[in-house]
């Protein structure tokens, strides 16, 4: 199986039905550019988002590297880390409030 990022991401532009020419001007890039991306065996991670945008295709099914840019990914996390900060002020303010009371 072929793993060339540029390949992968020239598959998803002609599924997509939307031109060349159209993803070029609305990325401000020429169709040189976007040929050259394609030929490319490692595609920045910008790129592939910011097509996949204009496409809407997401890249991450496609490309394991970019799976830990994962929206999925990320928001777990961030609600892991919501949920562990929120509890920790909660504890915090309690152990405030009871040291308010001792000094009264």
């Amino acid at each position: 199986m072929q793993n060339d990022q540029g390949i992968i991401l020239q598959k998803a532009v002609l599924k997509s039905g939307i031109s060349v020419s159209e993803i070029g001007r609305r990325l401000g890039k020429g169709r040189s550019w976007l040929y050259f991306q394609f030929s490319r065996n490692k595609v920045p991670v910008e790129v592939f988002f910011q097509i996949g945008n204009i496409i809407n295709h997401d890249f991450t099914e496609d490309v394991i590297e970019l799976r830990k840019f994962s929206p999925s990914s990320t928001n777990s996390n961030e609600k892991e880390t919501a949920e562990y900060w929120k509890m920790r002020f909660y504890k915090l303010l309690e152990e405030h409030v009871e040291l308010l009371k001792l000094q009264r």
